[in-house]
């Protein structure tokens, strides 16, 4: 690894103290780069673009990391602006890469060695990222700087306890900018039938948070699951392109207040905070049709008044519930833990102003996460944020009687069917299978609020359906309150 580093200048570098808060390093044994089979060592140390790139896969810039910092399943922002993810399995600690497998996770078999400018741990395998660099791109016209942003701080408002899973979708710090950082609280729900119904669903739960964003709110609960034995050819009116369920509640899946299935006074009602909110936020939020089996999806966020970013633990033991087209509860199941080594498929993008835009100073960061859900493939959660918006927004959808937003694709944070962000042409309209789903999934999908500054938190869930499950490449868009298209970014798993 020294040997690397010196050859490629990047030790030097990292070498340099002054003006910095030091490094987090994940360094390789001898044994590891010895163990890389011939072709990826030559693909790597034959061309210095592949070298460092590899090498700054190692290094987190400008955060001392020390073993409690590193949550399990947690993302870390690396020096070459991609993503390692903190693994825990069976006790044992692993910063795994794009590109490792299963069976090659980077073990972290030493840790916590402290540096005169940073941290040190030391890893088993090489952490390798998902793809190196094309080999025709043309060389860097310098090298790799390193220069760090204002040191942050990694951990969330209330750090997650041994029964709360995460998921750390991050952005990468830029220079005199302190970094936004992102993470995701996991919990699960499989119910059982009540009464004479033959229901089932399995539900995979979570909670945003962001570090770093003073407008994000604190309140979100996120879900993503199927039911079978429902009835068939449902067509909800709350967006499934039909007629059904106008009854109260009707085909709605939602928290409730609860901790026990035995009975309606058990399960309780809806969970929200009444003191903070006059409306409620489950009213219409369910599954919007099913096959012709019965088998209905759902992919929602709710705002639900309680500050679960600070205690996430405040969804355990919640009854989970799924009722019919006719408002009955037909279904019932508590929330719990998910396994440590839970982590969804990510896909991340950094959003730039598309060309013809005006407003040059915006920008922004989305990761999507895909099989949130191991059987709904076509369900989708996105969180991230975006900067440099028209301050000061609240959109219709919150009910307060303002009409921002309220134009086509107003305030709207979409995936986009088109692999370019040059134009509209190569960006796409909104993906989903129209074949499948009767109304556009995305077309409710947007950032409430912006602050004083313009900052915005993007968080949202939706069904793209069965012919729309791919998102790797696909272009993400940020609208602006008109409904035109100010960001893109292209999703890279």
């Amino acid at each position: 690894m020294c040997k690397a580093f010196g050859d490629t200048g990047l030790g030097r570098i990292l070498n340099e103290k002054d003006g910095t808060d030091g490094w987090t390093l994940f360094a390789p044994t001898n044994d590891a780069f010895n163990a890389l089979s011939d072709d990826m060592a030559r693909d790597i140390f034959t061309s210095e673009e592949n070298a460092k790139f590899v090498l700054l896969n190692h290094v987190v810039e400008d955060l001392e990391l020390t073993s409690e910092d590193l949550q399990c399943t947690w993302l870390l922002p690396m020096a070459n602006d991609k993503d390692t993810r903190t693994v825990c399995i069976n006790d044992k600690a692993f910063q795994n890469g794009g590109g490792n497998s299963d069976n090659k996770r980077p073990e972290i078999v030493g840790a916590d060695y402290q540096a005169c400018n940073g941290i040190v741990h030391i890893v088993n395998e090489v952490i390798l990222p998902t793809k190196l660099p094309d080999k025709n791109q043309p060389k860097p016209a310098q090298e790799p700087t390193l220069k760090p942003a204002s040191k942050p701080t990694l951990k969330p408002t209330s750090k997650p306890t041994s029964k709360q899973q995460t998921s750390k979708p991050t952005s990468k710090p830029t220079q005199k900018q302190e970094p936004i950082l992102m993470n995701a609280v996991y919990y699960t729900a499989s119910t059982t039938p009540l009464g004479d119904s033959t229901v089932r669903s399995d539900t995979t739960i979570f909670v945003p948070q962001w570090v770093g964003l003073d407008s994000a709110p604190n309140d979100v609960v996120c879900f993503v699951g199927g039911a079978g034995n429902l009835e068939p050819g449902i067509r909800s009116q709350f967006g499934g392109g039909g007629t059904n369920c106008t009854a109260t509640n009707g085909c709605g899946v939602h928290v409730h207040a609860g901790t026990d299935c035995s009975n309606t006074e058990t399960q309780g009602g809806h969970w929200y905070n009444t003191e903070v909110l006059s409306i409620d936020p489950w009213a219409i939020i369910g599954y919007k049709q099913t096959d012709s089996d019965g088998y209905g999806q759902y992919a929602s966020c709710v705002r639900t008044g309680f500050d679960v970013m600070s205690d996430p633990s405040q969804l355990m033991g919640r009854a989970f519930i799924v009722h019919a087209e006719d408002g009955s509860r037909i279904s019932c199941g508590l929330i719990t833990e998910l396994p440590r080594d839970f982590e969804p498929i990510t896909f991340t993008a950094e959003t730039a102003p598309i060309p013809g835009t005006e407003d040059y100073s915006a920008t922004g960061s989305v990761s999507v996460m895909a099989n949130v859900q191991d059987f709904v493939n076509d369900g989708v959660c996105y969180m991230g944020y975006a900067k440099g918006l028209e301050p000061d927004v609240e959109s219709f959808l919150l009910g307060t009687g303002s009409q921002q937003c309220n134009a086509t694709n107003g305030c709207g944070a979409h995936i986009h069917d088109g692999f370019g962000c040059e134009n509209t042409d190569a960006q796409g309209g909104h993906y989903y299978d129209d074949t499948e789903l009767a109304e556009d999934p995305w077309q409710l999908e947007s950032y409430y609020t912006t602050d004083s500054s313009g900052e915005a938190a993007l968080i949202g869930c939706a069904i793209t359906g069965y012919g729309a499950s791919q998102y790797d490449s696909r272009a993400f868009i940020v609208h602006k309150t008109d409904g035109s298209r100010l960001l893109c970014g292209l999703l890279e798993g």
